[in-house]
């Protein structure tokens, strides 16, 4: 489809790059367990490429990958984080918050701001 479109023809390698990519995510987020060759062949990647993905998509999200000694499937396990760091997380955005209304009222008109 992309190949036959006037417009799409100078992007294709990016697009068909991307839809590749987006497969290869969807499989890491669906499975614990990533077979390495089953997610090549369904994204069309090589298999390092589709290893590569994988591995980066997995840390992206905050969990651990751990690759068998075969290297071919991925572990996935869930790092659990401690209660204090959720705490402060959870701070840091009450502050975002909290900037973000001031500054918001402060550069709303008088008329506007109501008391």
């Amino acid at each position: 489809m992309c190949e036959n479109d006037y417009f799409l023809q100078p992007h294709v390698g990016k697009i068909l790059g991307e839809a590749r990519a987006t497969v290869a995510r969807v499989y890491s987020s669906i499975y614990s367990v990533i077979n390495v060759e089953y997610m090549a062949k369904i994204s069309g990647m090589k298999t390092e490429e589709a290893s590569t993905v994988a591995m980066e998509w997995v840390k992206d999200r905050g969990m651990k990958p751990t690759v068998s000694e075969d290297k071919k499937s991925i572990t996935v396990t869930r790092v659990e984080q401690n209660v204090n760091k959720r705490i402060v997380e959870k701070g840091h955005e009450l502050e975002e918050r909290t900037r973000k209304l001031q500054d918001f009222i402060s550069h709303k008109p008088e008329s506007a701001v109501v008391a």
